[in-house]
Parts: structure tokens; sequence; C-alpha cells
């Protein structure tokens, strides 16, 4: 099961301090795992099915759960101030770089540059060139990665950098690597670069820090190849330096 009602129970949960996962709207293990808990907790059958009376039972208490964005956003953002998002001191980086356009080279030549220039800091790095997103998410998600990036450029020329937010939850590091690529490419050619807080299945459904890049049209790529490449490969690797270490700006957490 999938959708927005799953979303809002998952958030529900959340507030309540039941660990469902992500807020991705998808009823997995880890949400039914967490709706068993919070029936335990109050004395209903542990079926992990949320029928009327597990719906009726969670009206009566959310209201009671305060105002905050959940323990899923409150641990991400604990992971990131700690500089312990990477796990053991000495763990090296497991990076994505996506293209989201099947077999464009430019879009290719641009994350081999960017993956010479992170394998060059010791980080782990696989390049996905696949137009099928399920694809993008299976690999992204068994590597185990600590960050995705899909870069794509559309008919219009718009540049912007899109990260997984809901009215209920925002990744935070997914906002902070946008924030940093954004300003990396808006200094590489002068124009500026919107971040947006989307939906999108890729963003949603990997289990990591995800952010999709969109660098103009095919002009525009062609013209600015060198600089975008190494505008996100600076990007990428100064987040990542922050992460290892805590980040520079502490990031907000979003409220409901």
């Amino acid at each position: 099961m999938r959708g927005d009602d799953v979303a809002l129970l998952q958030h529900q949960m959340a507030k309540l301090g039941f660990d469902c996962g992500r807020v991705d709207g998808i009823l997995g293990p880890q949400s039914i795992h967490a709706l068993t808990d919070f029936q335990t907790n109050y004395g209903l059958a542990p079926d992990g099915i949320c029928g009327p009376e597990t719906l009726r039972a969670l009206d009566r208490v959310v209201g009671h759960g305060g105002d905050g964005p959940g323990i899923v956003a409150v641990r991400e953002y604990e992971e990131l101030l700690r500089g312990d998002f990477f796990g053991a001191k000495g763990s090296s980086p497991r990076v994505v770089i996506a293209t989201l356009r099947n077999q464009s080279p430019q879009l290719v030549h641009i994350a081999q540059q960017i993956s010479r220039h992170l394998h060059s800091q010791s980080d782990q790095v696989i390049i996905i060139d696949h137009a099928d997103i399920t694809t993008h998410i299976r690999t992204a998600n068994t590597f185990e990665a600590h960050v995705y990036v899909g870069i794509d450029y559309v008919a219009n020329g718009e540049n912007f950098v899109a990260y997984y937010e809901t009215p209920n939850f925002v990744s935070q590091g997914g906002r902070s690597l946008a924030r940093r690529v954004a300003q990396e490419l808006g200094m590489s050619d002068g124009r500026s670069v919107q971040i947006n807080g989307m939906r999108l299945p890729v963003l949603r459904e990997t289990r990591m820090p995800a952010i999709i890049c969109s660098l103009g049209n095919l002009a525009m790529l062609i013209e600015h190849q060198k600089t975008y490449a190494q505008a996100l490969a600076t990007a990428i690797s100064v987040w990542v330096s922050g992460m290892k270490g805590g980040p520079s700006e502490s990031p907000s957490i979003a409220s409901s």
C-alpha cells in the first residue's frame, strides 16, 4: 500500500514517537512494525492493520503528540549535527551519480568527471545511466549509498535542484545538499538556481538524502558542461566534508 493516506499515518506515528522510518507514503515493514508497537501500547490487537479501531485510537491521541516534526526528522537532524552521518570514523562515503536521460553523452561525461573528482578523495562512487527510475532506486538502496545525485536537462532551460519534502516531512540532508549545489551552480554561470521540495519517486523511495539537478536545456549543457561538472563535484565534496564533521549551517526542522 502507498499514498498520501499512508504518509499521514506515518507522520502521526512519528509525532507519537513510533519510528516508522522515512515518511514516504509506502506501508513497508518498518511502518507496519511501528503500527504494531502503537497498537500494543494502546491495548489494541497488534495485527499491523490500520482498521477503524486503530484509526480512532490515533485520532484520540495524536493531538497530544505536539507540533514537532516527529522522531524520524529529529533523528536525521541529530545525525547531521553530530557529524556521524557516514557512520564509523574513517568509513568512505558512498555516492551515486545518476543520469536521468538514457544514453545522453553530455550527462554521462559530467557524471564521469564528478566521479573522478570524488574517487580522488577516496569516496566510493557508482554511475547509473538508465532511463528506468526503478533501477535507480533499487541500485542506490542496494549500494546503501549515503547520497544520490541525479542530473538532467529540460527543454525550457530551467535550472533547479529538487530534494524530498512533503507538508509533514523534509529530508534535512537532501535540503542542505540542494542548497550547496544551487549555490555552486549559480556561481558557475551567474544564473539563479531555485531549490524545490518535491515528492518525485526517486526522491521518495531512495533511503538516503537525494537530489535531482536540472542543468538547463541541451544547448546550455553543451556550453557549460565542464563548469557544471566542476560545480557539482565541488558541491558534493563540500557537503560530504561537512557531514563528516557536522554541517557548517545548522539545518532547521520543519514543523507540521
